[in-house]
């Protein structure tokens, strides 16, 4: 009988311990970067209430590549990425960092406010980017087929992966963060329970 509250407790602490997950996914979408607003977009799905602190976007596989900042041309002649359409998210929740020259870095990274960017949220912005497979223009398709690296940072953790190609004009990618699993307090009445009953069961043995 001990061993069968025992056991029970022990499946029902497992059973209440639930992993947890934050994924974070992109997409580089349109015909060409240089006229499609809303052509890189970001979403966060997390069942912990993990906030993603940062993403990154790396031409540098392709040689030769980097964002167009310069001020001439795209985007009302933009200098840095054109926010689009933002939810859950503010734009003054997102500073933008570069690596390279500020007009023309290889290296594009979206930095949130802590907690900010989170679960049920997404952004979408314009860039025009340059010298992809000897365009313009630099469909949706080139990110995947280049192997443009995305990455994200949660809780501390960075992961990186390329965009894969889904069509001419669509690249896709996700990163996943994992949770060590943890019991929930939910299991705790249950191993108490089985204490009890081992305690229980070595008294009767005493008394015997």
């Amino acid at each position: 009988m001990l061993k069968t509250i025992l056991g029970a407790t022990a499946f029902a602490l497992m059973a209440s311990a639930a992993s947890a997950a934050t994924l974070v996914s992109f997409d580089a979408t349109g015909a060409d970067s240089a006229s499609t607003a809303g052509f890189f977009g970001v979403s966060v799905s997390s069942t912990d209430g993990s906030a993603v602190s940062s993403v990154a976007f790396d031409l540098t596989p392709q040689a030769g590549a980097f964002f167009d900042f310069d001020g001439f041309g795209s985007f009302n002649n933009a200098t840095a990425p054109v926010l689009s359409s933002l939810v859950g998210i503010t734009a003054g929740d997102i500073s933008f960092g570069f690596v390279g020259p500020a007009v023309a870095p290889t290296v594009l990274t979206l930095n949130f406010a802590a907690g900010t960017f989170a679960d049920g949220d997404s952004l979408r912005f314009g860039a025009d980017t340059d010298s992809f497979l000897g365009g313009p223009p630099d469909p949706g398709g080139d990110f995947g087929d280049v192997g443009v690296i995305v990455s994200a940072t949660v809780g501390g953790d960075t992961l990186s992966t390329p965009y894969v190609k889904q069509s001419n004009t669509v690249s896709t990618a996700t990163l996943e963060f994992d949770v060590t699993p943890v019991p929930l307090p939910a299991g705790l009445p249950l191993l108490l329970t089985g204490i009890l009953a081992f305690g229980v069961v070595r008294r009767m043995k005493s008394a015997a």
